[in-house]
């Protein structure tokens, strides 16, 4: 799925930046912190689920976290 990151606490609703654009997503599971890298999940109607991303999950093409 794309990545991104997480521009609030997702508790488990918040906002994240995904392709650039500031989106509400649900995070599937645990509470997520601000700036943590996300990575969508699962995508029905206008709910993106997603998950916190492990350093193999973020593509190096984004531009959208931290090294």
């Amino acid at each position: 799925g794309k990545s991104g990151v997480a521009a609030s606490v997702l508790r488990p609703s918040g906002i994240a930046i995904i392709d650039g654009k500031r989106v509400d997503v649900v995070a599937d599971g645990d509470w997520i912190e601000k700036d943590s890298l996300i990575v969508v999940t699962h995508v029905e109607g206008l709910r993106i689920e997603v998950k916190r991303a492990d350093s193999a999950q973020v593509s190096t093409g984004g531009g959208a976290g931290k090294t």
